[in-house]
C-alpha cells in the first residue's frame, strides 16, 4: 500500500539567488545537537542555504484510511503530529535564523527512512548532516537507524553527528 506523500513547506526564507550551497539537515525531537554543531562547525550564512526537513510516523490506523472511514480520533491525532512538526522545525529554524543561515523547513510525512531518501534526492544537496541518537531499542536493532539507512542509500556526502554524551 503506497501512502501519499505529504510535503508541507513550514518556512521558506527570503531571496537565496546569492547562496550557492544547500545543506540538507533532518531533525527529530532532540535536534539541538546537530543544528548547534551544523552552525558551528560547518555553515556559513555567506554561502549556505539549509533545507530542513522532519518526518512525522503514519499512525498504523491511519494507513487504512483509503479503504475505510477515518474516524475523528485518527484525524485529530494527525493533526497534532502536524502542528506538533510545524513548531519543531519552526523552532530549529529560528535557532538557524539568528545565526543569519538562510534556512526553508518541511515537513514530511510517512516513513522517515523512505520520505528523506526521496526528498533529500529530489533537492540534490551538496551535502547532508545528520544526527546519531545512538539508540539500542529493539525497532533500531531490527529496523535499522535512519542515519545508517541514508548512509548507504545516498549518493551524497553525509555527515554524522553524534547524539550528546
Amino acid at each position: 500500500m503506497t501512502v501519499e506523500r505529504v510535503n508541507d513547506i513550514v518556512h521558506s526564507g527570503p531571496s537565496d539567488t546569492d547562496l550557492t550551497r544547500t545543506i540538507c539537515i533532518p531533525i527529530n525531537d532532540d535536534y539541538s545537537h546537530v543544528i548547534h554543531w551544523a552552525i558551528t562547525n560547518s555553515l556559513n550564512p555567506v554561502t549556505d542555504k539549509v533545507v530542513l526537513l522532519h518526518v512525522r510516523e503514519v499512525e498504523h490506523a491511519a494507513l487504512a484510511y483509503p479503504y475505510f472511514p477515518a474516524h475523528e480520533s485518527m484525524l485529530e491525532m494527525e493533526e497534532k503530529l502536524k502542528s506538533s512538526s510545524i513548531t519543531l522545525l519552526k523552532n530549529a529554524a529560528d535557532d538557524l535564523l539568528k545565526h543569519n543561515i538562510q534556512c526553508r523547513a518541511v515537513s514530511l510525512r510517512g516513513d522517515p527512512r523512505e520520505e528523506l531518501e526521496f526528498k533529500i534526492n529530489k533537492l540534490q544537496p551538496d551535502f547532508v548532516i545528520v544526527a546519531n541518537k545512538n539508540s539500542r531499542s529493539l525497532k533500531k536493532l531490527l529496523m535499522g537507524s535512519v542515519s545508517n539507512y541514508l548512509l548507504h542509500h545516498l549518493n551524497y556526502p553525509i555527515v554524522v553527528v553524534p547524539a550528546d554524551n
